[in-house]
């Protein structure tokens, strides 16, 4: 049988030949007691929020005052850090532990903008990771101004790094046909192609989907990366898929062994499937996201519209969603609204050419 591993957990044999145990997580360590025991789950549970907050670490009155590290401290055991998602604080966390590791040391005070533009200059190459270490010291510098801890904002006037790129690549209608061919009606790569692609939903949803969701013919969900309620309603393909799962199942998509999936392993395991299938590389369940909104545009929804279903809260997020809707399709739909004699214009000179088709055909048949 094999062991089940307890992350930050591990142990050691003491001078006197006894199992020792001890949690270390982000610098901060403490014993434990033997996982086996009743005191276990509540020791495990304070360790965990005492490496979430710093610490012995990171405890403020270890820390010189005035310098970044302090800094970095107050916001992290800060409510405002603590009220984030869990899918928000942990990446964030840990950028300002890689930035806090290098310069935490020095005074915050003297961090000027040049500094700043520097250290954004290096990661030019990796725009979403310059962007993100931008938004970081923003937050960090900002908190610290309403607290009274800097008088500066050395981010002020710094514009984010251009990223060329689309991000995750949106899939298109025959790659989503492939799929479906590839895996019929009640696998369990089926279902998640259809909770991706109906829902519009992220990864991290989609993993805590279960029969609890379902009100009044709709999933209603509260997005965990923003904490956005969204209600999306359950189109036939994917009610299809959700009447073939067992009802005793307590969420849509579980491992073979039953358990939930996390975020990266869902991710990870749809990925690989889609490679199984001889679909290109590039495609990712947040491509079927941005597939949900495109689809939705091409079908002539209103970016407040397609904003209700995907949860974003700003447009200009709705349109970068959805930039890959088929163009002509809009654009024919546009200058039908403008000018709705266009369509019968067109279907007309459509006839007429059918027409003329037709007779050039009869000419040709009675002069054999």
């Amino acid at each position: 049988m094999s062991k089940v591993r307890i992350k930050g957990l591990s142990s050691y044999v003491d001078r006197h030949g006894r199992r020792r145990w001890r949690f270390r997580q982000r610098g901060y360590q403490c014993p434990m007691p033997d996982p086996q025991s009743r005191e276990f789950a509540d020791a495990y549970a304070a360790a965990l929020r005492a490496s979430e907050t710093g610490g012995n670490r990171n405890s403020l009155a270890r820390i010189p005052a005035g310098t970044i590290r302090a800094l970095s401290v107050h916001y992290l055991q800060s409510q405002e850090f603590q009220a984030l998602a869990e899918a928000t604080r942990t990446p964030r966390r840990r950028i300002i532990d890689k930035f806090v590791d290098e310069f935490g040391s020095l005074p915050a005070a003297r961090l000027e903008r040049q500094h700043v533009t520097k250290l954004i200059s290096k990661r030019s190459g990796t725009p979403a990771a310059a962007n993100e270490l931008l938004k970081v010291l923003r937050v960090i510098y900002s908190h610290g101004q309403r607290h009274g801890l800097v008088s500066i904002d050395p981010t002020q006037g710094i514009r984010k790094v251009k990223d060329q790129s689309e991000g995750h690549r949106t899939w298109t209608d025959d790659e989503i046909e492939h799929f479906r061919k590839s895996y019929p009606s009640g696998t369990r790569e089926r279902l998640a192609l259809e909770l991706f692609l109906c829902t519009g939903q992220r990864v991290s949803d989609v993993t805590r989907m279960g029969r609890q969701h379902l009100k009044g013919g709709a999933i209603s969900i509260t997005q965990q990366k923003t904490g956005q309620p969204v209600a999306v309603p359950v189109l036939p393909e994917l009610q299809a898929e959700i009447d073939r799962i067992d009802l005793g199942q307590a969420m849509f998509i579980l491992t073979d062994r039953g358990a939930p999936y996390g975020v990266k392993s869902l991710s990870q395991w749809f990925v690989a499937r889609t490679k199984a299938c001889g679909l290109p590389d590039g495609l990712s369940p947040h491509g079927l996201r941005k597939a949900c909104a495109r689809r939705l545009a091409e079908a002539g929804c209103s970016p407040h519209e397609i904003a209700a279903i995907t949860g974003h809260r700003s447009l200009s997020e709705v349109a970068r969603y959805s930039r890959a809707a088929d163009r002509l399709k809009l654009a024919r739909q546009a200058m039908h609204k403008l000018s709705p004699d266009m369509e019968r214009e067109q279907n007309l000179a459509n006839q007429e050419g059918r027409l003329a088709n037709s007779h050039t055909n009869n000419l040709k048949g009675n002069e054999k």
